[in-house]
């Protein structure tokens, strides 16, 4: 992850009070780079990975500071890109273009604006007065400050038990809000920052006159073009899946530059993963790097995800961060295929259709992602020592407003929401925090192919048929080959007669079997059972005496019952997701009921 916190404040003795204390907490992650910038009455701290992107420029009186990449004209620096658009367009260019950064301008007058990728990827969270401004990518970097309120956001609470993520641009802390999509932080001196719309994502009907054919051609074409762009720096390592995200960057990397990457594989030696990558990285004749779960490390990581992040992010898995430090002798920069399946493929669209009504609408999308969270009434049983039910209202009814804003046609707002939701707290969290071992990059956000993804029909879009076809036409080499669908079953897009009936006898003998290894990767790492959540639970057990005093003791045993008892989970990922939300509510009690 990339640490960054920033102040701004003319009191210099009062800011450098802050930053003294800032930088004592950047000091605990020694393996980490430092850097400080200062200009006029803001001081910028960070601590990052080698391999992190930073630039500044000053032009025109105004200092443009990037972290991260901006995925614009190739060979650009992104400060000096977004310093050119800021000059031409205003400070509002600074959020919203494609790629994953954080970036920061401050004029000549003093104005700060803050930005973000279009999607709002990139974590940053900011308290503000008329004095002060504080921003950082973490909430409790920004808590920090003596200024800052340091009640708990029951409305913050009630998205996270709701729907295992903050909602609404809240935090657990009051007062500390992280932007929505779409806009970007401004402040000046006199009053509080404030969050203006810039460059948000617009659904058009660009390519619904296109028959599929050429629309899948343009797809192929875009993407093409945004793995170019994303990959200037001579990518080192692609994290390369069983599925078909990955799989076909890949095999736009491998036409760009054969053999260059190495293929960075996930999971256990036999597992669906990486059989299925590993055919695909032969295929290719790109060399392997593995790396797995160390249920080991659980335990220390999700205490320090907690610390840091303050489940600001879901709290659903250690997996790929808790081996991450395996990969920085391998590279640097890491490609992956992050949101290509609802970009691409449509995904997101089918959780929001009623069935009842025969509409997307935003009760059958609230219904669907609160099978990650808890009912009302189960959060009125649980919480004991804050007023919950009107928070819980006030969440419930601020997020079907935001629904009603989101713009475009129905499907392409259940799209757009997926993506500012769950693909912004769940995915987006997995690159940030792969971001302090190798430097995240993602080709599926470029702006080019979130616009076009949105300009779109449905009928092209779903059941990922572009992404099927595109493979089976331009890289028939990997369409023969497995794809995992994280199912026990992993048939190829193209199956010979043979490979099909080798599929179906193993199936057969499957049932046989009274107990078969889990072969499904990500069914084994999120087990709530498994060594690395059992030993989550027990540090969870540890702090009882806090959690108590947030939850009735008696509602909070139903649902985590003692460590050595198994939790049943009908679905190991799905069902598990909001007992772990729990766990780290329990765990973050003691700051909560300080």
């Amino acid at each position: 992850m990339a640490l960054v916190v920033g102040i701004v404040d003319a009191d210099s003795e009062r800011r450098g009070r802050f930053v003294r204390d800032a930088g004592a907490r950047l000091d605990d992650h020694r393996r980490l780079a430092r850097h400080r910038w200062d200009h006029g009455d803001l001081t910028l701290l960070a601590a990052v990975a080698d391999s992190t992107p930073l630039h500044q420029s000053l032009e025109r009186a105004t200092w443009t500071w990037v972290l991260g990449d901006v995925y614009a004209e190739e060979g650009s620096d992104p400060a000096r890109f977004l310093g050119r658009r800021v000059g031409e367009s205003g400070p509002l260019e600074t959020h919203g273009q494609g790629g994953y950064y954080l970036a920061c301008t401050m004029e000549a007058s003093g104005r700060v604006t803050l930005g973000t990728d279009t999607l709002g990827l990139f974590p940053l969270y900011f308290w503000s007065s008329a004095e002060v401004l504080l921003f950082s990518t973490l909430p409790g970097l920004v808590h920090l400050h003596p200024d800052c309120d340091k009640r708990v956001s029951e409305e913050g609470l009630a998205g996270i038990l709701l729907q295992s993520y903050p909602a609404n641009g809240q935090t657990v802390w009051e007062g500390v809000h992280r932007p929505e999509p779409g806009r970007a932080v401004q402040w000046r001196a006199g009053a509080p920052a404030q969050t203006p719309v810039a460059n948000p994502l617009v659904p058009s009907e660009a390519h619904f006159g296109l028959d599929y054919g050429p629309a899948r051609r343009l797809f192929d074409a875009t993407l093409h073009d945004a793995v170019s762009r994303s990959t200037r720096r001579f990518p080192e390592g692609m994290l390369l899946s069983g599925g078909m995200d990955s799989r076909l960057l890949a095999g736009h990397l491998d036409a760009l530059r054969p053999g260059a990457t190495a293929a960075v594989i996930f999971g256990e030696p036999g597992e669906n993963e990486v059989r299925c990558a590993g055919g695909v990285a032969e295929v290719l004749d790109m060399p392997v790097v593995h790396f797995s779960s160390r249920f080991d490390r659980f335990g220390a990581v999700a205490l320090a995800q907690l610390g840091e992040e303050h489940l600001s992010n879901t709290f659903h898995d250690f997996g790929w961060i808790s081996d991450a430090d395996r990969l920085v002798p391998h590279c640097r920069d890491l490609v992956n295929g992050f949101l290509g399946d609802p970009i691409m493929g449509g995904s997101l669209v089918p959780p929001a259709y009623n069935e009842q009504r025969g509409i997307y609408d935003f009760e059958a999308l609230f219904a669907r992602g609160s099978e990650w969270g808890f009912s009302p009434e189960e959060i009125d049983s649980l919480i004991k020592a804050l007023p919950m039910t009107e928070a819980v209202t006030a969440c419930t009814e601020q997020m079907r407003a935001a629904w009603d804003m989101v713009p475009g046609l129905p499907f392409q707002k259940a799209t757009l929401w997926g993506l500012y939701h769950r693909g912004r707290y769940h995915v987006g969290a997995y690159a940030w925090r792969l971001a302090r071992f190798v430097w995240p990059v993602m080709p599926y956000v470029d702006r080019a192919m979130l616009e076009t993804g949105l300009g779109m029909p449905l009928n092209h879009l779903s059941q990922r048929q572009m992404q099927i076809d595109t493979l089976k036409s331009e890289y028939r080499r990997l369409a023969v080959l497995p794809v995992d669908r994280n199912a026990r079953e992993t048939p190829a897009l193209v199956e010979s007669l043979p490979r099909k009936a080798g599929r179906l006898m193993g199936r057969w003998l499957g049932r046989l079997s009274p107990k078969r290894r889990e072969r499904r990767t990500y069914y084994r790492q999120f087990d709530i059972n498994n060594p690395g959540w059992s030993a989550i639970r027990r540090l969870a057990v540890s702090r009882q005496a806090s959690a108590h005093r947030l939850f009735h003791a008696e509602a909070l045993a139903r649902y985590v019952p003692s460590p050595e008892e198994p939790i049943v989970c009908a679905d190991a990922i799905t069902d598990s997701a909001r007992l772990k939300t729990l766990l780290g509510l329990m765990m973050l009690s003691d700051r909560l009921m300080e």
